[in-house]
């Protein structure tokens, strides 16, 4: 693939049926997502927001069961869920309306209108005697090809988000590096298949970024600070002899036994 030809993301006609759920209760919101992200990258799809129906709203339709029955005690949703609903589609369900004008060819305009849905609502666990994250619905069957083309050519999986490799991607292009090298060095970096559209993406943003009065330095230093400011990852930055700054990144609890192994 020549870098620019992002096409192979619309997927061929066909039938793909998709892997049910492993799992069908979740503790909360972010499990749950935790687990749905692993079960894409697992099967190979994509599924995006469809709809969500907040725990507020829904608390209210209770509410007002409740006083329409003269039953004085509700079982309320618990507020800590914040969202009461959501249904997930395939990411080519979109019934979208071209924008095009004509002027340039759109690799990006067929949607193949696919059915495949996740639904997941907070209900109460009986069981377990408290309120949780269950898989209520799932439509199981595309109706396009499923692959792994498909899969690694979407944009949302080419999106680099590395705060370090886009700072170094910043660096990079302020000293004038050429779009193809950026793009050679994100994809041994990242292993993702990031063409020529999306360095020039970002490479706009970063522009329209730095027209603010920040340095070089402080970017890199703005950009390490909101690095350790997520949970678990932690960063070192090194100077030596001919002041030549280097930073190790560390991400996972195993990254650093690793590290703290390889010291000793």
């Amino acid at each position: 693939m020549s870098g620019n030809e992002p096409e192979a993301q619309v997927p061929p006609t066909g039938v793909g049926e998709i892997v049910l759920f492993s799992e069908e209760w979740y503790e909360d919101w972010p499990a749950f997502k935790e687990h749905m992200k692993a079960h894409e990258e697992s099967t190979l799809q994509l599924f995006c927001m469809r709809s969500s129906t907040s725990v507020s709203h829904r608390n209210n339709d209770l509410r007002g069961q409740a006083a329409a029955n003269n039953c004085p005690d509700p079982r309320l949703i618990s507020v800590e869920f914040k969202t009461y609903r959501v249904k997930l589609i395939c990411t080519h369900g979109w019934k979208r309306k071209s924008g095009r004008t004509g002027q340039r060819k759109s690799y990006f305009s067929k949607s193949t209108e696919c059915k495949a849905d996740v639904k997941a609502t907070v209900v109460r666990n009986e069981h377990g005697r408290k309120f949780m994250v269950r898989v209520t619905g799932c439509n199981t069957q595309h109706n396009h090809r499923v692959g792994r083309s498909v899969y690694d050519n979407h944009p949302s999986v080419r999106r680099v988000e590395d705060p370090v490799i886009l700072a170094f991607v910043d660096v990079m292009q302020s000293a004038g590096s050429k779009p193809k090298r950026i793009m050679q060095f994100l994809r041994e970096k990242t292993g993702k298949n990031v063409t020529f559209r999306d360095v020039h993406s970002m490479v706009s943003r970063m522009r329209e970024e730095r027209r603010g009065s920040e340095t070089v330095e402080q970017r890199l230093e703005s950009l390490l600070r909101g690095f350790c400011e997520r949970r678990g990852n932690r960063a070192s930055v090194y100077v030596d002899d001919e002041d030549l700054a280097q930073t190790i990144t560390i991400q996972t609890r195993q990254m650093r036994r690793w590290f703290k192994a390889f010291l000793w």
